[in-house]
């Protein structure tokens, strides 16, 4: 798990990430501050995404957990979501990526709940 680091109070921000088997991560943060959230793109060899929400959970990526070798869990201190547009610039979330180890152990603990 390795936590993005450097996102600051800037509505949009991009990142690429090398990811644990050498493919390239395309990560855009957006702040959309008529709503008060953050919103994310993602580019990546085997996935697509526009315009998604953050919000705290272990695996935003869950449902396409079978299809990519990384996710991203957010972390909010008070546990609630993302809403202000400093809120990783002074470290009240944060934003993880995880590995494909790091996403098969979420899957086991979220298993061993039900």
């Amino acid at each position: 798990m390795r936590q993005i680091e450097g996102i600051t109070d800037n509505s949009k921000q991009d990142f690429s990430i090398v990811l644990d088997d050498g493919s390239l991560l395309g990560l855009s943060l957006i702040y959309r501050p008529t709503i008060q959230r953050w919103s994310f793109d993602i580019t990546h060899e085997k996935l697509n995404l526009n315009g998604k929400i953050l919000c705290t959970f272990p695996n935003l990526l869950r449902v396409y957990r079978n299809n990519i070798p990384f996710g991203i869990m957010i972390f909010v201190l008070d546990s609630t979501d993302p809403i202000y547009i400093d809120d990783f610039l002074n470290d009240r979330a944060q934003i993880y990526i995880l590995s494909e180890n790091d996403v098969q152990a979420i899957e086991d603990s979220l298993r061993s709940l039900i």
